[in-house]
């Protein structure tokens, strides 16, 4: 009795306490992430429940574009599969709903010292936030940000010409609008039937 009173209240927690976790998006499950020499195949609406403008997905180590842009490869963080602003203009991901902008990493795909404006819209239009980002080909650079409100997001790299293309790889957000999670009614009810089964078992030992 004591070990399941137990095992409800830390699931009720550990329900509780996950919640705001940011979900994570590698690219690595998408058909479409082969050897190619055109660039990528462009990623398709709804993936990851996201709409997505002049983004790309590609093989970053194996696709033939990889031998004119070193990042394609550096820029890789998890398994091959890495996205990309095609032809090195502006692209966009949005939702229906309010998100939360967790970031990912970036690589500049050509050239070093390729300066990245990204710019988050809330659900009127209007800018809610920005940054600037300078990368590098050698490698990737972490933005770990806590954009919440979001709708959209914009990323112009460059000239907006090719040669501006940048690599971005597990993005990370969180579909809960407000950071201050609140748990479900039904979190709550399993935590306090948990803790009160504890309580109950407690008083039953001291009078044993």
């Amino acid at each position: 009795m004591i070990r399941s009173v137990s095992r409800i209240a830390v699931v009720a927690l550990f329900a509780a306490g996950t919640t705001a976790q940011a979900q994570l998006a590698t690219f690595d499950d998408l058909p479409g992430c082969v050897p190619t020499n055109t660039g990528g195949t462009a990623i398709a609406n709804g993936y990851s429940g996201f709409n997505w403008s002049n983004f790309f997905v590609a093989d970053g180590p194996n696709t033939a574009v990889a031998q004119a842009g070193p990042g394609y490869a550096n820029g890789t963080v998890t398994q091959r599969c890495i996205a990309l602003n095609g032809f090195g203009a502006a692209s966009e991901l949005s939702a229906g709903a309010d998100f939360i902008f967790n970031g990912g990493f970036f690589t500049a795909a050509f050239t070093n010292n390729l300066s990245v404006a990204i710019t988050a819209f809330n659900a009127a239009n209007t800018q809610i936030f920005s940054t600037n980002l300078l990368l590098g080909t050698a490698g990737p650079q972490l933005l770990n940000v806590n954009w919440t409100g979001v709708r959209r997001v914009r990323f112009a790299s460059g000239t907006g010409q090719p040669g501006s293309q940048f690599v971005f790889d597990n993005f990370r957000f969180n579909n809960t609008p407000d950071p201050r999670i609140v748990p479900e009614p039904s979190t709550y009810a399993l935590l306090v039937t948990g803790l009160a089964g504890l309580a109950v078992a407690a008083r039953r030992r001291r009078r044993a």
